[in-house]
């Protein structure tokens, strides 16, 4: 404390009373009016004493004090009451001392630290604390606010709870944000949270969600990331992507543009103008629930390794629309496709499979001696019986597909001066021979596989 005053005595003119006399000697040019008033510079050497409830007293206008109060509840305290015409204290360097910062007349007491630029030049690198009665605010003139301590921050008491949230970032590592009637732009993070109660939240920017449950969620544009979970209430991502999600279990109604990974569940409504679907786990709509997609043109629902589990009819109605899936599709009532479906794996229909339009397989022809089958071909024909005996190949893995069926024929109609010989890559028998040879003009074979060989039929 002695340092204190021994600093601040150094170079100001001093207002005010000495309740007790000051302990050490006073060196240099300071001078007294009739005991009232120190003027000058004032050295002390040893220790100033200013007795308790007494003030020290700064500025001719007697409006900014210091002084060691006994009589708060807390015990003795130091109060500095700041000048009722700036209401200011200013933390500055002493290279900015006596010049104009730039700051107006405050109603509230406002603490300012600048920053060590000159402020003959700038002005506006300040951050300020006051309290307005209703808020405690902390602002700065230029640049943002930063909170870095040394082991990060562990608590907030108590729960947000906002009327509207509206731009900037908002970002929330644990807890909840309750009451919210709508929150708007920016990019919003909720890590390992939930948001839950709200009305509305528009987004034009992008947003990481834990939970989000009740009523409804739009977005505008951007992306939603890292969701495990929606439910209840309305979602809809017009144009957009919701991606990096764990489940959504939704018992509204919903209206997508893309969405990407994770399951879906549909208890209640219906979902429809989908864009693209992309998930690595299930589509679910057991309860009652329909799925379309339609509307718009040249839409697709893509699965990469899931399921569509269905009571219900799962159908699209629009033409140019395409269902593409890599794995199963399971259905107790009907896969009813107006227009394109397109399975990349295998189909399995343990009922009766009708087909009321045109069935379109795979054609594979050539002109070469020798043609060897893949995995997916269905009508394998040869032009090569025009120039000699050909042969037609059939891998082992498409073997041990047990009923997989390949045609095969002699599209140079001349296999009776050059036969066409089917064989198995492996030595599996056809019929229990070696081959099966074509010998006929314009002849064919079909085959098929009980996994370990082939027959005609």
């Amino acid at each position: 404390m002695k340092n204190f005053f021994k600093t601040l005595l150094a170079s100001i003119l001093i207002t005010g009373m000495f309740a007790a006399p000051a302990f050490g000697t006073a060196i240099g040019g300071a001078g007294t009016n009739n005991g009232e008033y120190l003027y000058g510079t004032v050295t002390l050497v040893g220790t100033g004493v200013f007795d308790d409830d007494r003030p020290l007293v700064l500025g001719a206008s007697l409006d900014t004090i210091i002084g060691h109060d006994t009589n708060q509840s807390a015990g003795e305290t130091v109060l500095w009451g700041m000048g009722a015409t700036g209401n200011s204290l200013i933390f500055t360097t002493a290279a900015n001392m006596w010049l104009e910062h730039g700051r107006p007349g405050q109603v509230d007491p406002t603490t300012y630290w600048f920053s060590a630029e000159d402020v003959g030049v700038v002005t506006n690198q300040w951050g300020s604390l006051s309290f307005t009665g209703a808020v405690f605010e902390l602002a700065t003139g230029t640049g943002s606010i930063a909170l870095r301590p040394a082991n990060g921050i562990t608590e907030f008491s108590g729960t947000g709870t906002f009327s509207t949230l509206t731009d900037g970032v908002l970002v929330i590592s644990g807890g909840a944000i309750t009451g919210m009637v709508s929150a708007t732009d920016g990019s919003a993070l909720w890590k390992n949270s939930s948001l839950s109660g709200f009305t509305n939240v528009t987004a034009a920017g992008t947003g990481q969600f834990a939970t989000l449950t009740d009523n409804t969620l739009t977005i505008s544009s951007g992306a939603i990331n890292s969701l495990s979970s929606i439910s209840d209430g309305t979602a809809k991502w017009l144009n957009n992507n919701l991606t990096g999600f764990v489940n959504i279990t939704a018992t509204g109604t919903g209206s997508f543009g893309t969405v990407t990974d994770g399951t879906f569940v549909a208890n209640s409504g219906a979902f429809t103008g989908v864009v693209s679907l992309i998930a690595s786990g299930e589509i679910n709509t057991t309860s009652n629930v329909g799925f379309s997609v339609g509307n718009n043109t040249d839409q697709n629902l893509t699965l990469l390794t899931a399921n569509i589990v269905s009571d219900e009819t799962f159908g699209w109605n629009n033409t140019k629309n395409y269902f593409n899936f890599s794995d199963d599709i399971h259905t107790t009532d009907s896969l009813q496709a107006d227009g394109n479906l397109t399975v990349g794996g295998e189909a399995s229909i343990t009922g009766t499979g009708a087909f009321a339009g045109a069935q379109i397989v795979n054609l594979t022809t050539a002109d070469l001696a020798l043609i060897q089958v893949q995995a997916g071909d269905y009508f394998v024909g040869s032009y090569y019986t025009l120039t000699g005996t050909g042969t037609v190949r059939i891998p082992g893995d498409v073997t041990t597909a047990t009923g997989y069926v390949v045609h095969v024929k002699d599209l140079g109609i001349n296999a009776s001066a050059y036969p066409l010989i089917v064989e198995e890559e492996g030595g599996a028998l056809i019929d229990g021979l070696s081959n099966f040879v074509i010998s006929g003009d314009g002849d064919s074979v079909s085959l098929i596989t009980d996994g370990s060989g082939w027959y005609t039929f």
